[in-house]
């Protein structure tokens, strides 16, 4: 059996984090030997400030699970708590909470959500964008 590198994860959650649409500049990634660490801010790309719906949270969650080679996952979010698995609440105090207190999270529909077919493992590793570095 092929051991899945860091480097695969990284680019694997870069792809999932994209299709998400999210910030990738207030989220902290960092994999080594297997671990996944988020940390940071969860926010809508484009939007610094602008809150993420609980499906995209959970949807993260799901998506990140299902990536091989990964043995362990800490998520150290500022507006995102999770108390369990599956289960997310906004911080209060957060653009996220007042979001949810008056229902007014981005419009992001997962489902029509526009979907991209996956770049090939070996396309996306020879691209330009992909580096040798453990945090992103």
């Amino acid at each position: 059996m092929k051991t899945v590198t860091d480097t695969e994860i990284r680019i694997r959650l870069r792809g999932i984090l994209a299709h998400l649409r999210l910030d990738m500049q207030r989220l902290r990634v960092c994999v080594a030997g297997g671990t996944v660490r988020f940390t940071g801010e969860l926010n809508a790309q484009g939007r610094p400030r602008e809150a993420v719906a609980l499906a995209v949270v959970e949807a993260l969650e799901s998506d990140v699970a299902r990536v091989k080679g990964i043995r362990n996952t800490f998520y150290e979010l500022r507006n995102w708590r999770r108390t369990g698995p599956g289960e997310w609440i906004p911080l209060k105090g957060t653009a996220t909470a007042n979001a949810a207190q008056h229902g007014s999270f981005l419009p992001l529909d997962l489902d029509t959500a526009p979907r991209r077919e996956p770049i090939p493992f070996e396309r996306a590793r020879t691209s330009a964008t992909v580096r040798n570095e453990r945090v992103w």
